[in-house]
C-alpha cells in the first residue's frame, strides 16, 4: 500500500511539474497593439435626466451595538 502511494506522489508530481513548464518561449511572442473606438455608451450620462435615480456618496443605516469601533 505504501508503495502505491509513493508510485502516486511521483506521478503526481510529474504532472505538476510538466504543466508548469511554458509551452511557449515567453521572448518570442511578439504583441501587437490595436486601437479601438470608444464604446457606443460611453458618453452618457444621467446629470441633466430629471428622473434618474442619485444615491448619495455617503453610508446610511443603523450598525449593531457589538460592531467594532475601530473599522
Amino acid at each position: 500500500m505504501i508503495l502505491k502511494m509513493k508510485i502516486t506522489l511521483v506521478l503526481m508530481t510529474a504532472i505538476v511539474v510538466s504543466s508548469c513548464k511554458p509551452s511557449v518561449d515567453q521572448t518570442q511572442i511578439e504583441l501587437t497593439t490595436i486601437d479601438v473606438q470608444p464604446h457606443i455608451d460611453a458618453a452618457l450620462t444621467t446629470a441633466y435626466d430629471e428622473t434618474a435615480i442619485v444615491y448619495g456618496d455617503t453610508v446610511s443605516g443603523v450598525l449593531p451595538s457589538d460592531f467594532p469601533q475601530d473599522i
